[in-house]
Formats: C-alpha cells, structure tokens, sequence
C-alpha cells in the first residue's frame, strides 16, 4: 500500500508532548531550499548505530537502512515545506514534495534516493546505472510542473557536473544522446544485452529533442550528502527552530524509535 502524505502540521502534531513543552515555535524556512548541505555541526549524540537489530545479510541491511535513510529523508524535506505542503513516500517518486496548488496546477517536487554508508563510492558518470534507471523513470513520467532530484552519498565525475547546478544543460544533453544511443546501437547488434541501462535510453531519446532539453533543466543532481550515519547532526539542525536542544534531543530520540 502507497503511503499517504504527510504534511508539516501532522508532524507538529506528532511531536506535541515535547515541541510544546516549549513556549514558542519559530516557522521554518521555505521548500525551495531542499538540498541538504555536507557541512554539519558537531554530533549531539555519539555512538548511536542505525544499523542496530539489522538482519544478518549485508544486501538486506543495505536494503533497510536505504528505507530507513529514504523516511529520514522525507522528514527533513516535511520539515522545510510549507504549512500546506505534504511528502509522501514510494507513490510518485521515492520521496515526492506536493506544493501548493496553483493556477498551473499542482506541482510536485519528486525525490530519488540512493543511500549507501561505504566510505569509498565510485562516482555517478554517464555510464552509472542508477543514473540511466532514474532518468528513464522521469523521461516516461516527465511534466513541465514537476522538478526531479536524484540525491546520492557518492560523488559526480565531471561530464555530470553541471547537474549539480543550474548551469547550461547544452554539453550534458548531447552527451546523453550520444550515450544512448551507443547503448541502444550495441543492444540492437547484440553487442552488448544492456538489460538494466536499455530501457532508461529508449525513455529518454523517446522524448522530442525540446522535451529533452526541458526536463534536464528541471533536474537537479546532489551528490556526496551526508548518508543515514549524520542524520542525529542533520535533524538537529532543522530543529533547531522548534525547540530548545534538550528537547530536539527527546525529539530526535523519538524519531530513532
């Protein structure tokens, strides 16, 4: 089952017993600033492991803490949201924020997370199956509304790296194309079978080449974030407009549970 959207002010709710031990709550800064900065403070709390009751297979404790990290990650998009803004998980996307209706219609800004506590990653390049996955999923569900955001704990390589801004898309694009289209030459040869890359290159050159253009302009790469280990770090600091640091302490420990 699809979950539902959650929005700011049932997250208020949730944590009332200890947000409003305070006398105060100061509004939070708007959605348009998502991206979650590497720079941390000092931990506030030392030696907690979310890896804690994990099963014994390392694919399954990867698996999990790739949820856990993906609902961390939904919390600190809720918690920079507008009042009347929701996030929900697994329904558009891995975490999608749902803005304010408008006259244009409603428009969402849709998350893909791709969590990993390795210290050493290799970097997301053209070739990068999670690149090609994500872009196919976009490319077949684009609309002029929406803005995407692949979030990643491993570095871009160069040929990405104006994904990682709002630079010009002009090289990226072509780049892409070309990529694309040597995949889907080498499949049809029988070169190379591409199972996982072939469908996400057909999506996107199945595109008109302005769509093409469009929907590289509406994406956004944040690369190298912090991974599931920074979140104590992390939380404190969205709540830090909401609560005195003992209590975003008791909050934080809540969310943990």
């Amino acid at each position: 089952m699809r979950d539902a959207p959650l929005t700011r002010p049932f997250v208020q709710w949730l944590l009332n017993p200890l947000m409003f031990a305070d006398t105060y709550f100061r509004h939070q800064a708007r959605a348009s600033s998502i991206l979650i900065q590497s720079s941390l403070p000092k931990a506030i709390n030392q030696g907690f492991v979310w890896s804690l009751r994990m099963p014994a297979d390392h694919s399954a404790v990867d698996s999990t803490l790739g949820y856990a990290f993906q609902t961390l990650q939904a919390l600190i998009v809720l918690l920079q949201a507008d009042d009347d803004e929701s996030v929900s998980i697994e329904l558009t996307d891995d975490v999608t924020l749902h803005h304010v209706p408008s006259t244009s219609g409603s428009a969402e800004s849709r998350f893909q997370v791709a969590h990993s506590t390795n210290r050493s990653l290799p970097e997301v390049t053209l070739k990068s199956v999670k690149f090609w996955k994500t872009l196919g999923i976009w490319a077949s569900e684009y609309a002029p509304n929406e803005r995407y955001f692949l979030l990643t704990c491993a570095p871009v390589s160069a040929e990405l790296l104006c994904l990682t801004s709002d630079g010009d898309r002009a090289a990226i694009l072509k780049n892409l194309e070309e990529e694309a289209g040597l995949v889907i030459e080498e499949q049809q040869q029988g070169v190379r079978e591409h199972k996982v890359r072939i469908s996400g290159c057909r999506a996107f050159l199945n595109l008109a080449l302005s769509v093409r253009a469009e929907l590289l302009r509406h994406i956004l790469l944040c690369a190298s974030i912090p991974n599931i280990d920074a979140f104590d770090d992390i939380l404190d600091e969205q709540l830090r407009p909401i609560a005195r640091r003992d209590k975003r302490i008791l909050m934080i420990g809540r969310i943990r549970e």
